[in-house]
């Protein structure tokens, strides 16, 4: 794969803001009982300020559970930069996304229902020269890098770095996918686009085709823009050594993945009186195991309250691979989403569930079910409406021009001989 990384942080440490005070004030009064960073830390609430119980400091403020706007300044212009940051990231995605589009309106169809690669696209510079053609506008220093990937199966596709466990956001109703369904989604593992219900044309992409949705990577807000360049077959083993060493891993990570359920299960033991968090914070290893690189994607997570549906999903029912669920957890299959809406009305309200495909089991403790309102519904009926409205128009569109009814109501007739 060859990409281009789009450093949010990059952008949110040197983009001008006008206002940035009063926009941060304005963030600050809309996010002060939603966003985590305004949350105040919960051994300090109802315990004075050693400073304000000397007399060095001014009347005590309210040291309630969220911030007030003076401790709260800094953590609010913070978000606003990063909000602002995400919207720039966005535009310099879609414009790459549509350069690189524009290069292809001249492409020839083929029989597979790819397009053939024009010359200038199918070159390993491409990139490099879309990224000296961004506007002046969209040109941050260190923000905008083109990566190549080394080859990569698609087992291994989670692990590419910076890139292997980006997604495509769940917004206006898309469906999030991960980067490995895209990254064998390609002319290079599959010769002809398939057709038939439900199948995307737009999700198959030619050799050097850059996707037409980036991806982003949710812990660190980077976006990704892509396309394939290579590929090579899969083939036997060249050694009984490469064999031995492929074996060895693969025991190595059976061997972690009994251990961290094992782990997993003892900690759920613990929980008797205690919550989840005061379980993990005494356990000695594992607050320390996250701050290693190999523990970066380990640890205690709380994340905001989730649906089985995404709203903007209502129409077309769940998503097929699962829920994306914030606060650094990331995908989690629905059979796992299921597992966690059951604990409600479970004996045990914490359990221990396998995540084969990142070799990794979870934790789960549930603490509250929010049962949706009639107001908010009220309030969504008519976008609901116009969601199934859509829904039921497409697929009647669909069913018309499909070709075998379109010769039936003709009266024609395949013939053969």
């Amino acid at each position: 794969m060859q990409y281009l990384k789009i450093d949010r942080d990059a952008i949110a440490a040197v983009v001008g803001i006008p206002n940035l005070e009063r926009k941060a004030r304005t963030y600050f009064d809309e996010h002060q009982q939603t966003d985590r960073a305004f949350r105040r830390d919960p051994e300090l609430v109802g315990k004075p300020d050693p400073l304000e119980a000397a007399g060095l400091l001014g009347p005590p403020a309210p040291n309630g559970p969220v911030l007030e706007w003076d401790e709260a300044r800094e953590a609010a212009m913070v978000a606003v930069r990063k909000q602002t940051a995400d919207e720039t990231a966005d535009r310099i995605a879609v414009w790459a996304i549509q350069y690189a589009a524009e290069n292809w309106s001249d492409a020839v169809p083929q029989r597979s229902g790819y397009k053939l690669a024009p010359p200038d696209v199918a070159t390993p510079d491409f990139y490099a020269k879309l990224v000296e053609r961004l506007p002046q506008s969209m040109v941050f220093p260190n923000a905008v890098t083109q990566r190549t990937t080394d080859f990569f199966t698609e087992k291994d596709a989670a692990k590419v770095p910076e890139i292997g466990g980006a997604v495509i956001r769940m917004e206006r109703g898309l469906i999030a996918r991960t980067f490995r369904d895209l990254a064998f989604r390609n002319q290079a593992i599959i010769p002809t686009v398939p057709t038939g219900e439900g199948v995307s044309a737009a999700d198959y992409l030619a050799m050097f085709q850059t996707s037409a949705l980036p991806l982003t990577d949710l812990a660190s807000g980077n976006l990704f823009v892509f396309r394939v360049i290579d590929s090579r077959p899969g083939r036997p083993a060249e050694s009984i050594a490469e064999v031995r060493e492929q074996v060895i891993a693969d025991l190595r990570l059976l061997r972690g993945f009994e251990a961290a359920k094992a782990r997993a299960e003892s900690l759920r033991g613990c929980l008797v009186g205690e919550s989840l968090k005061e379980a993990y914070d005494a356990d000695p290893d594992l607050p320390k195991f996250r701050e290693t690189v190999a523990g970066t994607d380990v640890g205690y997570f709380e994340p905001p309250p989730f649906s089985r549906v995404p709203r903007g999903q209502v129409a077309q029912g769940r998503l097929p691979n699962g829920v994306i669920v914030g606060g650094g957890v990331g995908l989690l299959p629905n059979a796992v989403v299921d597992t966690c809406f059951a604990l409600e009305n479970a004996a045990e309200k914490a359990k221990v569930v396998e995540l084969p495909d990142r070799a990794a089991v979870m934790l789960a403790e549930w603490v509250e079910t929010k049962r949706a309102a009639e107001d908010e519904f009220s309030a969504q009926r008519k976008m609901l409406l116009q969601q199934l409205s859509d829904a039921r128009w497409r697929a009647a569109v669909t069913d018309w021009l499909d070709p075998a009814r379109i010769r039936s109501r003709n009266g024609f007739a395949l013939l053969s001989r």
